[in-house]
């Protein structure tokens, strides 16, 4: 089975990288850089914002899955640029959508994001959950899922939708929230905690979510959504950070931030969000099994605090 995987140099994709067997699947990885620590990979360079690249480097190949995983995100990023996130997000997916129906693609799997939801309250959120996106990011994972839904009614392709909720692990840039605690510690810095710190999130590792993504090459549910995340671990910021100084040993040092002063707004800020993930245990046999400080120690060995 041969596999495109736009969007392999991020956190999930690099991971999954590693752990696809190259014995079962050729896998071409597309993207604007290549993925670290992997070797043995038909590597093509290029942006969803253009695909010439990638026509003319797959033209003899018959492609029969693509793994579209490539956005452009994080709250900071996207709020400061909220044209570019629109650009790269929306025309890039529609992009990658007509190069599945000119290459005959059988099927396409899509990561979107559990800012769909917007704030979800005290409720686990289920994939049929009314969509309030307050980001911009979230406006434009809405609008993909749209667009992938439209163009799979027309055509032969089909879709598996995935809402990942909170993915974290070894590799992730500094600006997500696990990564940039164990970074500011590291640096003996105060970790920064916005408003009060009682927002609520239920971290997944990145091994669970890569684990989705291989079961669903196999799904064989059409054009169907699930969540993929950990349900098990829903935890408030401060606890967070407070979780990380006592695995690292370090001595508390927290600093409450006004949202005035953050990069985001009181407003736009996400207060509690946690996954049902029913529809995912149920219909791919999907269940994470990394908790929450078993993650994070992983991440700890690799920066060797």
């Amino acid at each position: 089975m041969k596999i495109l995987l736009i969007g392999s140099s991020g956190l999930i994709g690099s991971a999954l990288t590693e752990k696809i067997d190259k014995k079962k699947f050729k896998l071409i990885c597309y993207d604007i850089k290549k993925p670290k620590n992997v070797s043995n990979i038909f590597f093509i360079k290029g942006s969803v914002e253009d695909l010439k690249e990638l026509y003319k480097k797959t033209k003899s190949i018959k492609i029969d899955i693509v793994i579209h995983l490539a956005a452009f995100l994080g709250v900071k990023n996207t709020e400061k640029d909220k044209l570019k996130c629109l650009d790269i997000n929306i025309l890039g997916t529609k992009n990658v959508l007509d190069f599945c129906l000119k290459r005959k693609v059988k099927k396409i799997i899509f990561s979107s994001s559990s800012e769909v939801y917007g704030e979800g309250g005290r409720i686990f959120l289920k994939e049929e959950s009314f969509l309030k996106p307050k980001s911009v990011y979230g406006i434009t994972k809405v609008v993909n899922e749209e667009y992938i839904k439209a163009y799979c009614k027309k055509t032969k392709l089909n879709y598996n939708i995935c809402r990942f909720f909170n993915i974290y692990g070894t590799n992730q840039r500094n600006d997500f929230v696990i990564p940039n605690f164990i970074n500011k510690i590291k640096k003996n810095q105060a970790i920064k905690i916005y408003g009060k710190g009682d927002q609520i999130r239920s971290f997944c590792y990145v091994d669970d979510a890569v684990d989705a993504l291989l079961k669903l090459i196999f799904n064989k549910n059409k054009n169907t959504t699930y969540n993929i995340g950990n349900n098990k671990e829903p935890i408030k910021m401060i606890n967070l950070a407070k979780l990380i100084f006592r695995l690292t040993n370090k001595k508390i040092n927290i600093k409450k931030i006004d949202f005035l002063k953050s990069d985001r707004s009181a407003k736009r800020e996400i207060y509690e969000r946690k996954p049902d993930i029913s529809k995912a245990i149920k219909e791919i046999n999907y269940m994470p099994k990394i908790k929450l400080v078993d993650g994070i120690r992983k991440i700890l060995n690799e920066t060797n605090i």
